[in-house]
């Protein structure tokens, strides 16, 4: 796996995918389906593994093997369980605009012709506010709103049966920072130009724009989404803003500062131009 912090062993001209595999983490409502859509191109239909969720640790090794491309809602553990990976990345956002984005996100999806939401938490998500749906005690909710990004990046086997942390704060976030250090590299939604040069340089070659997906303004233009308004957050809903991203906002400082760092490395690396 080519580590990103060593750019001298990077080759810095636009090339198209290797032909080692890609595991891209998409951590929800950080778009990820908007990277999906640039990534599929760039592999065959056979290649693309077709499980998104954690029940790929189910799929044998032998069917892992059949696949290039990884891409879907995975925690940790189930990166570290692919073949060969070679190429790990992923992209993180603020955690309040991620929170604030999956709620409205969750409001706003359509009943299906019998009236159904495909997830529990969508449920949740239109009967309550944003206060009383981020303090819900249901596991649907809680895996979706409770510190995701560190969550996800530290592993699933630290979560218990309720979707709680079996282990202490500042281990989960110094796992989670490990962890997305150890990556080949990773990205920013907010500064996705850069993070996207940073990305093509371990050998995926993703776009230097990205078309929206799933996010408000354009559901806003897809008839079958419900327009919602954003509610007024008073002192109790914020403070359970902070409670579900507290621990996240301390893994993406660390993100922030990491990222900047690589930047200016690409900006000064031989041969290569600011992004």
């Amino acid at each position: 796996m080519i580590e990103i912090h060593d750019l001298s062993n990077c080759d810095l001209s636009v090339q198209a995918c290797t032909k080692r595999n890609v595991a891209f983490l998409h951590i929800p409502k950080c778009a990820g389906t908007a990277v999906k859509r640039a990534l599929v191109p760039l592999f065959a239909a056979e290649e693309i593994c077709p499980e998104w969720t954690r029940d790929l640790h189910q799929m044998p090794p032998e069917e892992l093997s059949r696949y290039r491309l990884f891409s879907g809602h995975f925690y940790w553990d189930l990166v570290e369980r692919l073949p060969t990976p070679g190429i790990v990345f992923t992209f993180l956002r603020n955690p309040r605009e991620r929170l604030l984005s999956l709620y409205y996100y969750f409001r706003c999806f359509p009943l299906d012709a019998n009236g159904v939401l495909p997830n529990p938490a969508m449920r949740r998500a239109r009967e309550l506010l944003l206060g009383p749906f981020l303090a819900a005690n249901y596991y649907s909710v809680r895996t979706d709103v409770d510190n995701v990004i560190t969550h996800r990046l530290a592993g699933l086997k630290y979560l218990d049966s309720a979707g709680r942390l079996t282990i202490g704060d500042d281990e989960a976030v110094a796992l989670a920072i490990e962890h997305l250090r150890s990556m080949s590299a990773f990205g920013l939604v907010d500064r996705y130009p850069e993070s996207a040069a940073l990305i093509r340089l371990v050998g995926v070659d993703l776009p230097s724009h990205l078309e929206r997906a799933n996010d408000l303004a354009s559901l806003r233009e897809t008839s079958s989404f419900e327009l919602v308004e954003t509610q007024a957050i008073d002192e109790e809903t914020e403070a359970e803003i902070h409670r579900c991203t507290r621990l996240d906002q301390r893994v993406y400082e660390w993100a922030c500062f990491e990222f900047e760092r690589r930047s200016r490395v690409l900006a000064g690396a031989p041969g290569s131009a600011p992004p």
